[in-house]
């Protein structure tokens, strides 16, 4: 399921936009860019989902008491792994490169 974020409100102008921008305006390389922004989309879909699954086990695993040393150094570990996605749900950064031909 795709994670609404603050930047539904504008994907379909967004995606607009970049279907215009290109330098031709056939409905081929209309099709191959709404591809490409599908294909984006799919990959940040995975990609959250990946996310949120790791902060579930994180979670899980954060709820059982450290009984000696090693067990304390290994939930200390995993809080710093829990808090680094919990702030990425708060972030979105992207990129990609890619060749003008």
């Amino acid at each position: 399921m795709r994670r609404k974020s603050a930047l539904d409100n504008d994907i379909a102008d967004v995606t607009t936009a970049i279907i215009r921008s290109g330098t031709s305006a056939s409905p081929a390389a209309d099709a191959a860019r709404r591809s490409a922004v599908a294909e984006e989309q799919g990959f940040l879909d995975s990609a959250v989902a990946r996310r949120d699954a790791l902060v579930e086990h994180l979670q899980t695993e954060l709820s059982s008491a450290a009984l000696d040393v090693l067990e304390r150094a290994r939930l200390r570990m995993l809080r710093q792994q829990y808090e680094q996605l919990r702030q990425a749900q708060e972030r979105l950064v992207f990129g990609r490169l890619g060749r003008v031909s």
